[in-house]
């Protein structure tokens, strides 16, 4: 009697300990490390689609770099070539300026289609050394990884994204058009680089943006999309 008595004291401590596994073997048993590279995976594309569905719109109320979120990642000119919008603001090209920033924005909300695929791509060569790690861990540690790996490789291919929309819009003219401007009443040489700075600026909106989209998909369910994707069944466990 006194050994089974010990026994049903034991057994309770066994079972807890169970479920605070840090090792990762009981999840191992759940599911493979196939599996969990693939709700890895899965993740990261939902969390790209969310970022490009909310910014990669131009031209839309509420949505698009230059209305989302009441104009948050609206692409503004920098503090750095705050001297060029200045002298322009202080000769009466106000509209000429808002007019610009306008269409920057809606350019950068043009490249959607490029950045789907920069991360599609990504995911054919991304490596998940330790899936187990980054599941167990909450907030933004998934989107965080593809950042730390792809973060210079994204704004490279961004820039090229944006070079081929201003030229083939109005904002590479329209910006022309606005240093000429400028030119008329400040000497002041401009060495800012544009087209990287705009890619930097669309880049770090769409991983903040896919951040946010990973809180939710670890909190709440119904953005982990189908019941039969390995997401769903992963992040549900």
């Amino acid at each position: 009697m006194r050994k089974f008595k010990l026994l049903l004291l034991v057994l309770p401590v066994l079972f807890f300990s169970a479920c605070d596994d840090e090792s990762g073997l009981y999840v191992e048993q759940l599911y493979t490390e196939t599996e969990m590279i693939t709700a890895l995976k899965q993740c990261i594309t939902a969390c790209g689609d969310t970022a490009n569905a909310h910014l990669s719109i131009p031209d839309s109320a509420g949505l698009g770099f230059y209305n989302y979120k009441n104009g948050l990642y609206r692409i503004n000119l920098p503090s750095s070539a705050s001297f060029i919008v200045d002298t322009l603001l202080n000769h009466g090209y106000e509209d000429l300026t808002n007019s610009f920033i306008l269409q920057l924005n809606n350019a950068a909300s043009n490249c959607g289609n490029g950045i789907k695929s920069f991360i599609s791509n990504s995911l054919n060569t991304i490596d998940f050394i330790d899936p187990w790690t980054l599941l167990k861990k909450d907030s933004t540690s998934i989107v965080s990884h593809f950042e730390t790996y792809y973060y210079v490789p994204f704004v490279n291919s961004t820039t090229s994204l944006i070079n081929a929309q201003f030229s083939s819009s109005e904002v590479g003219s329209a910006w022309n058009e606005l240093l000429t401007e400028y030119a008329n009443y400040n000497s002041h040489p401009v060495t800012f680089d544009l087209n990287t700075y705009v890619a930097q600026s669309i880049v770090n909106s769409i991983i903040e943006e896919m951040k946010l989209e990973e809180i939710l998909i670890r909190t709440d369910s119904t953005h982990r999309g189908n019941s039969s994707n390995k997401m769903y069944y992963v992040f549900g466990n």
